[in-house]
């Protein structure tokens, strides 16, 4: 059949005279030189619960089994799935499939193309593919990762900027991993029953040093650089909580955190084929000399 002008599937259609038809079979190639007007929807011929439909304007709906399976508005996708593991499937062959967002954003850290999760329509999680800094060129860019806590918002927590740098909650990495979660930038090795961290207690107004601890947080080991808040410059050893060895910027050693001093606590190698001998800072080398009464 051969049709020259517009159908119009709600009115008459005259086919050898007859103008009130409730089915038209065509049973050959239609062919259509201009526009089919359907009110509703295509059905698969036999299969009444498949079929095309333009539920409302600007939207198309597809249904298999009497459900929506893809519906297409007016600038979103939806695709409806009703067993587990359904789903968007790329098939190639000897290629490869690529999912591919490509918007020209003008400003750093905006998101090109995102994948979102959300639990009853709440976002509780993102992955973006962000702009980077070169807003010129637009060839460069980083991956955002994000999580939200209940009652919270949504929080980037791992960052991989364009060098390759990672920032765990570090918006700007400053080596190939960056933690930053002020005082608790720590890793933890093991489990909350037998584990170790280690753990930098720093913020942008104190550093406290960095630590290792076992699971619970007490202390095993400390050391506190030049800018530290307190104990500048030490080493730190602790066992069952408590200090049992300091060597301070000077070279002091304390035992046992006993209260010590600066003079003759200097622990000092004489070289290899001498024994080392206690020094004061600024005092030169005692000698150690025995007598019949008393070692001094």
């Amino acid at each position: 059949s051969t049709f020259s002008s517009n159908i119009d599937a709600n009115g008459d259609l005259d086919v050898d005279g007859q103008t009130d038809l409730d089915v038209l079979n065509v049973s050959d190639t239609a062919t259509f030189a201009s526009d089919v007007s359907i009110a509703d929807k295509i059905i698969h011929t036999g299969d009444t619960n498949t079929a095309i439909r333009f539920p409302a304007g600007d939207e198309i709906q597809f249904e298999t089994g009497g459900s929506t399976r893809l519906h297409i508005g007016s600038g979103n996708i939806t695709q409806t799935i009703d067993t587990d593991g359904e789903g968007l499937i790329i098939t190639a062959g000897d290629m490869k499939p690529m999912l591919t967002g490509n918007s020209n954003r003008s400003a750093e850290n905006n998101t090109i193309f995102g994948i979102s999760g959300k639990w009853n329509n709440t976002e509780v999680g993102r992955i973006a593919f962000e702009a980077g800094n070169d807003t010129t060129n637009k060839d460069d860019g980083h991956i955002n990762f994000y999580t939200r806590v209940s009652g919270g918002s949504l929080t980037s927590r791992l960052l991989i900027d364009s060098n390759g740098n990672i920032g765990i909650s570090e918006a700007s990495p400053q080596a190939l991993l960056h933690l930053n979660a002020g005082a608790n930038s720590a890793i933890m090795f093991g489990n909350t029953t037998h584990g170790y961290k280690i753990r930098a207690n720093v913020t942008s107004s104190h550093d406290y040093g960095l630590l290792i601890e076992d699971e619970d947080g007490v202390d095993l080991y400390r050391a506190t650089s030049s800018t530290g808040t307190n104990a500048t410059d030490t080493h730190i050893w602790s066992t069952a909580g408590s200090e049992r060895l300091r060597i301070a910027s000077a070279g002091q050693i304390g035992i046992a955190g006993a209260n010590y001093g600066t003079d003759n606590q200097v622990l000092t190698s004489q070289g290899s084929s001498s024994a080392v001998e206690w020094r004061g800072i600024n005092t030169p080398a005692f000698e150690a000399v025995q007598s019949s009464a008393h070692n001094v």
